[in-house]
C-alpha cells in the first residue's frame, strides 16, 4: 500500500466520523466497522503514513 492509498483511507475515515458526529459513540463505531473501518486500525494507518512519509523524505 502506498502513501496515496493510506491518505485516501484516512480522509474517508475522517469524513465518515465527521458525518456521524451527532450519533452515539457505539452507533458511530458500528457504522465505521460496517464500512470497513476500525478506529484502532485507522490510528495505526495514520502512524504508518507518518512513518512512511518521514522515511521517504530521507531518500
Amino acid at each position: 500500500m502506498n502513501w496515496f492509498q493510506l491518505s485516501k483511507v484516512d480522509i474517508l475515515k475522517k469524513l465518515q466520523v465527521e458525518e456521524d458526529v451527532g450519533l452515539a459513540e457505539e452507533e458511530r463505531k458500528k457504522r465505521l466497522s460496517e464500512n470497513g473501518f476500525n478506529l484502532l486500525s485507522g490510528e495505526k494507518t495514520e502512524g504508518k503514513l507518518k512513518k512512511f512519509s518521514n522515511t521517504s523524505m530521507i531518500y
